[in-house]
């Protein structure tokens, strides 16, 4: 029997205005159009870095890697 579990999703992340402002000296209406024009960059160095986490939580859990 399939176990059933409350979510389909895991780790989201998300980035706000207060986060840009924290790093930078920056208004937030910079900060706005700084998330905007970044947004991609963001969520395509986030998944790269997400496979490489979950490739290294597999290997320590030792999970059988798929032939591909």
């Amino acid at each position: 029997m399939k176990k059933e579990y409350e979510r389909e999703e895991y780790a989201r992340v998300v980035w706000k205005v207060e986060d840009v402002m924290d790093l930078f000296e920056i208004t937030e209406d910079k900060a706005h159009d700084f998330l905007c024009n970044n947004e991609r960059n963001l969520q395509e160095r986030m998944v790269e870095r997400g496979w490489e986490v979950l490739d290294t939580c597999g290997d320590m859990e030792g999970l059988e890697r798929k032939e591909i």
